[in-house]
């Protein structure tokens, strides 16, 4: 009884190894669709890559597939995730990105892009900054014309000074083309009305108070208006020069 269990054993064992043998490329082929689809499962493997824009419309989806360098198929890791983020950010209005594996291989890049506050005039040079000041894109001289100007000595280090006196001469209806950094210390405003505003270096933002009462004027043929003195408003106009 024993003999005849061990030739079924070992005609058993033999037959095994002729199908495994003969079948060899059969089974390999389903031990490697296993292996992918556990991949696929697991998000081992790319399968699809979702770009998600918070702000702005600028990052262009094309662009940051080609900056990739990364294809269907290709294997996924932690480090690979973070060269993504790296790569992405290279690009001229992107921000930060955070980038996200989820199921079953998808790829969730999350852009951030900056937004543009004004454009920086640096010699014959023009940047786009943002409100912290940092130059995220070179343009040329003539582009992006809704956005006022900033140059002079120092303007950018200044910057945040900016935002609220911006936005209270807007209060006035008064609307900034170009905005001078004067002497590292105090601030030029140039009107899209035509004339131009001097605040003084201390409580710049209280200053322009003075200018509520002027705000139903004609500011026609106004050359400037020079409130660096406290208490006082100097009008100047174009026909004293």
């Amino acid at each position: 009884m024993i003999r005849l269990i061990k030739k079924i054993l070992i005609f058993t064992i033999i037959i095994f190894f002729l199908i495994l043998y003969f079948k060899k490329e059969y089974f390999f082929l389903k031990y490697k669709n296993i292996i992918v689809s556990y991949a696929n499962y697991t998000g081992m493997l790319l399968n699809e890559v979702y770009v998600n824009k918070k702000i702005g419309s600028n990052v262009n989806n094309d662009n940051i597939i080609e900056v990739l360098s990364i294809d269907i198929g290709d294997p996924i890791n932690s480090s690979s995730l973070n060269n993504i983020r790296k790569k992405v950010n290279v690009l001229p209005w992107v921000k930060d990105t955070k980038v996200f594996l989820r199921p079953f291989g998808k790829i969730d890049i999350v852009v951030l892009e900056h937004i543009p506050f004004g454009v920086l005039q640096y010699k014959n040079n023009h940047y786009l900054i943002d409100e912290d000041g940092f130059k995220f894109k070179a343009i040329k001289a003539l582009d992006f014309p809704e956005i006022f100007r900033l140059f002079g000595n120092g303007a950018t280090l200044s910057i945040k000074e900016l935002p609220p006196l911006i936005q209270k001469l807007s209060q006035l209806n008064l609307e900034v083309e170009k905005i001078e950094r004067v002497d590292l210390r105090r601030w030029n405003f140039f009107t899209k009305k035509g004339f131009l505003i001097k605040l003084p270096n201390i409580n710049a933002i209280n200053s322009i108070d003075y200018l509520y009462p002027l705000n139903s004027m004609d500011y026609n043929n106004l050359h400037s208006i020079d409130l660096r003195i406290e208490n006082r408003i100097s009008l100047k106009y174009n026909k004293d020069q």
